[in-house]
């Protein structure tokens, strides 16, 4: 993997369960309560209740959107969707929860993997953009003929949201919600997380400390689909990996893909103007580096090996 978490022990004895979710593992962890079982089954039940909607592994109120071209949709899915579309403005469409023609071309949802040639990409790629979904006053979503919403750049970060507002009601003095490793979010004790180059193995490029806050990570999988810029349909190739740290996991997912596919300078200004913090992952002349916003060294305790270089990029709002 290119960022692998390395997740230190919450504060005392936390109880612990995983579940799949959106076709990956779920892991929540809690810890001050005599009996956590009744907070676990209220989390898994929240992310339970996001998959129903927002899933395109199996039926759901999104997938039903999509094949009727326009519905009333529920608060969550409204939610969500209203999110998407402010970060596709802000991100000048690096961002786009309007993919999914492409995304299931190629293979998505677990359909089988194929490459998507340069004039049917071309074709599908007319059918993608932000401008191309309609939310009228009352709620009801309308797409435009061919286009179909993918919100799982940001659903499994509301997911999560969810799912820790869930532990939180509860009572618990601390909490942990991971969905894939690729978006998590974390209350009540700090987490000591590692970083991993593209090489995998046991060696990590350094190490940081979250607490209090969302973690959202965008990386191209060995066997998986790669990540796509909105813009062109192709693989986007700026950066190793991105990730962002952000108050709330859904605003981290869809930050940490603008900024994968945004790359540098671009990306990072991109992060610090919605007030979050950010790093990539990338390789100068052969040489790992690791590219932060201003102030995530101190504020994040970043601490890479002697290999690795860390740059600061002081881009301002």
């Amino acid at each position: 993997m290119i960022l692998a978490l390395a997740v230190a022990a919450l504060a005392g004895a936390p109880a612990r369960d995983s579940r799949t979710f959106m076709g990956a593992a779920a892991e929540i962890s809690v810890t001050g309560l005599e009996h956590a079982a009744p907070a676990l089954q209220a989390a898994f039940a929240a992310l339970q209740d996001v998959e129903d909607r927002l899933s395109l592994w199996k039926p759901s109120e999104l997938g039903r959107l999509n094949a009727a071209g326009g519905a009333a949709v529920s608060p969550a899915l409204r939610a969500v969707l209203s999110h998407a579309l402010e970060l596709a403005a802000a991100s000048g469409g690096a961002y786009d929860p309007t993919l999914e023609p492409l995304v299931r071309a190629a293979g998505g949802y677990g359909g089988p993997r194929r490459g998507v040639g340069g004039g049917e990409r071309r074709r599908l790629l007319a059918r993608v953009g932000a401008g191309k979904v309609g939310v009228d006053a009352s709620g009801r979503v309308q797409l435009a003929a061919g286009a179909a919403l993918d919100l799982s750049g940001l659903a499994r970060g509301y997911a999560v949201d969810q799912a820790v507002e869930a532990l939180r009601g509860t009572g618990a003095s601390a909490g942990l919600v991971d969905v894939g490793g690729s978006s998590l979010r974390v209350f009540g004790a700090p987490l000591t997380l590692g970083l991993r180059g593209p090489e995998g193995g046991e060696s990590a490029w350094g190490t940081f400390t979250l607490a209090d806050a969302a973690l959202g990570v965008s990386r191209a999988e060995p066997r998986g689909l790669p990540i796509l810029d909105p813009r062109t349909g192709e693989p986007a190739r700026q950066v190793l990996s991105a990730l962002v740290i952000a108050a709330s996991a859904m605003e981290a997912d869809g930050l940490s893909t603008a900024l994968y596919v945004l790359g540098g300078a671009e990306g990072l200004r991109l992060v610090q103007q919605r007030g979050a913090a950010g790093a990539v992952l990338v390789r100068e002349r052969g040489r790992p580096v690791v590219w932060t916003t201003a102030g995530f060294p101190d504020t994040y305790r970043l601490e890479t090996a002697p290999r690795v270089l860390t740059r600061e990029e002081r881009v301002r709002p």
